[in-house]
């Protein structure tokens, strides 16, 4: 019995998924899912620099004396000093702003006469400095738990000095199932191409282990979920979830577990199902290219969406780029390619490779017409 999609969501807000954590070097920390909330311990900077070379200044005293002495030099190593206003240090960039400048006079506009400098032009209150703080306040937030790591949160965690983290350990399996298949690093036979893409998907933030493939034994299926959920803390499937004679996948499930749904009202994906097998989640897919991959971001994204308490997807509302007519049934999912505002859904197929290589969303439209400029909801792949 097929469900409505919404109604697949509310069952998948149940599933438990068991979140273990290691910790890592920051280095190497990239790409995986954060599981604690980072803040600065301190306000980052934590005096205000200068943003160029040049001359620190106390912009008012340099209006009223129109030179000022040079008493010293500043470089980012150098201890903190101090300039009455009508004195002024010279500072590279990235040098401790001294006490008592607010700005600092670019080195191409000083000139220097003698032990005092003089101005070519104006210079207002806080003229080419980092502020204190500029970049975070105490206690403000740099990474938050559940939230992918990406490389431009690794300068702003040793900014902070926070040289390892905890990320979340997600153990995945995949086994495909199709007495036809052999895995996808043989060179003889119907390889598996579907596995690869999948595991690729979600390599920087699991541990993925693939199984190969299965014959369409019910026997031989069952085992593998039951070591598969004893192994992982989640099972994907590829494979034998239709209505034919030797699609065994679900009956397998049913034996050994709990099946949540069957699958839903949505084309292409609608063969799609969950089950709990040893209380693990095992999200059964269909064995096409693009079902499966559109089947894996609606379901088991949101399966560790929930446990994470954050969307690992991103999700916006575009306009469609041209008509469209939707003559099937029921709701209908296509992979899309989105840019900007506009979404435009590519050709309608369950194993064309060349159109999963052209998208980077899908959307899901109701039957019927649907005209160019229409507001419809994306959500973007990994």
């Amino acid at each position: 019995m097929l469900i409505q999609l919404n109604r697949a969501y509310e069952m998948l807000a149940d599933v438990r998924l068991n979140l273990n954590v290691k910790e890592v070097p920051t280095s190497n920390s990239s790409g995986m899912i954060c599981c604690e909330d980072l803040t600065s311990p301190q306000d980052i900077p934590w005096i205000s620099k200068s943003a160029m070379d040049g001359y620190a200044v106390n912009s008012l005293g340099l209006k009223k004396y129109k030179k000022l002495k040079i008493i010293g030099r500043a470089y980012p190593w150098s201890p903190p000093s101090s300039i009455r206003d009508f004195e002024t240090v010279y500072v590279s960039t990235g040098s401790s702003l001294p006490e008592g400048a607010d700005a600092v006079l670019r080195k191409e506009y000083a000139k220097v006469d003698g032990e005092y400098v003089i101005s070519t032009e104006e210079v207002e209150s806080g003229k080419d400095v980092i502020q204190k703080a500029d970049d975070f306040h105490a206690g403000e937030s740099v990474v938050t738990k559940g939230e992918i790591i990406r490389p431009y949160h690794l300068g702003a965690l040793y900014a902070i000095g926070a040289e390892r983290v905890r990320v979340c350990d997600i153990k995945m399996g995949f086994v495909a199932i199709g007495t036809e298949l052999v895995p996808f690093y043989e060179s003889v036979g119907v390889r598996d191409s579907i596995s690869p893409i999948l595991i690729s998907l979600v390599s920087s933030f699991t541990s993925s282990k693939y199984y190969g493939t299965l014959p369409d034994s019910m026997e031989e299926i069952q085992d593998t979920m039951i070591k598969g959920t004893e192994e992982n803390d989640i099972l994907i499937t590829i494979g034998g979830t239709s209505v034919g004679e030797r699609d065994f996948t679900k009956r397998a499930a049913e034996k050994v577990g709990k099946i949540l749904f069957e699958g839903v009202t949505v084309n292409m994906i609608k063969h799609t199902s969950v089950a709990i097998v040893n209380d693990k989640p095992v999200v059964m897919l269909p064995g096409q290219p693009v079902a499966a991959v559109l089947a894996f971001h609606v379901f088991v994204l949101e399966i560790l969406s929930n446990a994470l308490k954050r969307k690992l997807y991103r999700e916006e509302t575009a306009r469609l780029a041209n008509d469209l007519e939707v003559q099937h049934k029921m709701d209908s999912i296509y992979p899309a390619l989105t840019k900007g505002e506009e979404v435009t859904p590519l050709r309608w197929g369950t194993a064309l490779y060349s159109q999963l290589i052209k998208a980077n969303s899908y959307v899901i439209l109701s039957r019927g017409s649907h005209k160019r400029g229409e507001e419809v909801v994306v959500r973007y792949f990994l």
